[in-house]
This record gives C-alpha cells, sequence and structure tokens, in this order.
C-alpha cells in the first residue's frame, strides 16, 4: 500500500524545486552581419549568453546571402529562435530576431507607429519559462531620423509593456540616449541594466549609448558591459540578471480523486 502524502507536500517540493536563476542576456545591431554572418555568430558565442536580442537581421535577402540570419544563429549557437518580420520585399525580409537557450513559449510581431517615407518598425516578443515562471522578452528596433516618430513609436511599446502581467526584459536599439523624451516612457515602468555595468558605455557608431536592455524591477541586474564588435557599427550590449524564484506554487491540500 502505497502511503498518502502528508498535506502540503505539494508546496514545499514546488518551492525547494523553484529557485532563483541568473542569466546573461545580449543585446546587438549586427549591422546586418554585412561583414561575415560567421564573426557574427563567434562574436555572440564569445559572450555565452542564455538570450539574444538582434537588430538589422535578413531572412533571404539577396545583398546578405539570401540566408535566413535568424535561423542560422539559432543552429549555431544550439539555440531556439523566433524572428519579427517588419519590412518586405519580394521574397525577403528584414526586422529584429530573439535567440533562446530556453524554450520559446508563444511569439508575437507588433509594428509600430510609421510615417510616410519612413522605414516600419517593430516590437518582437517571446514567452520563455525561467525559474518557473514564465518571463516575457521583448526586443525593437526604433525609428532613426525622426525624434518625434521615435518618440511616438516608445509609448507605444510602454503601452504593449504596460498590459503585461509576467516580468519583462526588454532590449534594442533605441536610437536615442538615456536623458531623452525617447526613454523616459520606458525606464518609468522598467530598470536600467547599466545601472551596474563598468567600462566604456558607448554602442552606437557614433560612440553614444542608445542599446538598452531593461527589466522589470523584481528581474535584478548584477552586472552589465560593453564589448566592441569587428563586424557591426554598434557595440555588444550585455547584462547578468538575476530572476526571482516563481511563487506560484500550490497552497492547498492534495484533493483525492473520486472514483
Amino acid at each position: 500500500m502505497i502511503p498518502t502524502p502528508p498535506p502540503g507536500i505539494e508546496a514545499i517540493a514546488c518551492q525547494k524545486l523553484q529557485q532563483s536563476v541568473e542569466i546573461r542576456v545580449l543585446d546587438f545591431n549586427t549591422h546586418r552581419s554585412y561583414g561575415g554572418i560567421g564573426t557574427v555568430a563567434a562574436e555572440i558565442a564569445a559572450v555565452d549568453p542564455d538570450i539574444v536580442l538582434l537588430q538589422e537581421i535578413d531572412r533571404f535577402k539577396g545583398g546578405t546571402g539570401n540566408i535566413d540570419q535568424a535561423a542560422y544563429f539559432a543552429e549555431a549557437l544550439g539555440m531556439n529562435h523566433a524572428f519579427g518580420a517588419n519590412v518586405r520585399s519580394g521574397n525577403g525580409e528584414y526586422g529584429v530576431a530573439i535567440l533562446s537557450r530556453f524554450e520559446i513559449l508563444s511569439s508575437e510581431n507588433y509594428l509600430l507607429p510609421n510615417a510616410p517615407g519612413a522605414e516600419q518598425r517593430g516590437l518582437l516578443g517571446v514567452g520563455v519559462e525561467i525559474g518557473g515562471q514564465e518571463v516575457r522578452i521583448y526586443t525593437t528596433h526604433l525609428q532613426n531620423k525622426l525624434p518625434g516618430l521615435r518618440e511616438a513609436q516608445a509609448r507605444h511599446v510602454a503601452g504593449i509593456l504596460a498590459n503585461e502581467e509576467n516580468p519583462i526584459i526588454l532590449g534594442g536599439d533605441m536610437n536615442a540616449t538615456i536623458s531623452t523624451a525617447t526613454l523616459a516612457p520606458l525606464t518609468s515602468q522598467l530598470v536600467d541594466a547599466w545601472s551596474t555595468g563598468s567600462g566604456p558605455e558607448g554602442t552606437g557608431p557614433n560612440g553614444s549609448r542608445i542599446d538598452f536592455l531593461l527589466a522589470s524591477p523584481t528581474i535584478k541586474p548584477q552586472r552589465a558591459s560593453v564589448l566592441g564588435s569587428a563586424i557591426s557599427d554598434h557595440s555588444r550590449l550585455y547584462a547578468d540578471f538575476v530572476v526571482p524564484a516563481s511563487t506560484d506554487c500550490p497552497t492547498q491540500p492534495r484533493k483525492e480523486k473520486k472514483n
């Protein structure tokens, strides 16, 4: 005869299994891998990230070898991937991507506000399970030439994130610095990982810090750093975060099934 488990054993087991998890997240505008996609993959691998947020990603574009770049990186690095197409031309697509060592539970791409003559931008989001809870991971690449449109895009992103019930990590090329109106609606919700950064902070072509990793207050940044790239006109930005253990454990005793 198998003994009946004592009341509350499921909650105790759940709490022991669900520990906080430290993860490394990399944000990288790849400049479409013009200098060599294998070198870009090596620069990603050198950081040993758990999650990678990528901008300027081509899919089946003639100018970059008709390669599905997101799928290439995923296979080369042994990761899962999602791609958000924001611009389509013939059979080719251009947008952003997310790579993850964790299983991707869901994926959505949101087109951001646009203006005549401007390039369409988007926000890609995925759900992954970390520490027994779903964490929402987002990446975006905001408008580079029209400040008013860029600010509208950032407000739109903030509106989407405000409806999230799960903790969030957002990364991307914001084409704006921390003190601008572009970042204000995002930093009002999320914490800038560079609060724990060390070393040179410039990430953009002109040396400004325009690439960001932001997270919900419950996800704690531990350290952040910027590494140059031999390929891209942007540097690589990475941060280590601690994702807290889920508190979603059963609180009721097991109920016996009735035949």
